[in-house]
């Protein structure tokens, strides 16, 4: 069970539900080597943009993709924006599409 931000209880079956998200660049960046072949990496956006959720978005799934409208947070824009299958949830990411984040 998850608190959504309207203080109502929300209860999900993770297995079932499919979860989208927009693709972004990013860098790869090489971490600690423990040894031959085996290396951390971690991943720096190459830009910031965020979205933001808006009302009559028009969203629409086809091709196994939904394109949407949101709102760039950085040009106060409204654009549409491409969101493709996600790997399994996490309860990050499942909190953060609850408060309506794209």
């Amino acid at each position: 069970m998850i608190a959504a931000p309207s203080s109502e209880i929300i209860e999900f079956n993770l297995e079932l539900l499919d979860f989208y998200a927009k693709a972004i660049e990013a860098e790869e960046l090489k971490g600690r080597n423990y040894f031959e072949g085996f290396d951390d990496f971690s991943y720096k956006p190459k830009n910031n943009i965020r979205y933001q959720y808006i009302e009559n978005n028009k969203a629409a799934f086809e091709n196994n993709q939904i394109k949407v409208n949101a709102k760039n947070s950085n040009t106060n824009e409204v654009e549409e924006i491409t969101l493709i299958p996600f790997g399994k949830p996490n309860v990050l990411f499942l909190f953060h599409a609850l408060t309506r984040s794209i």
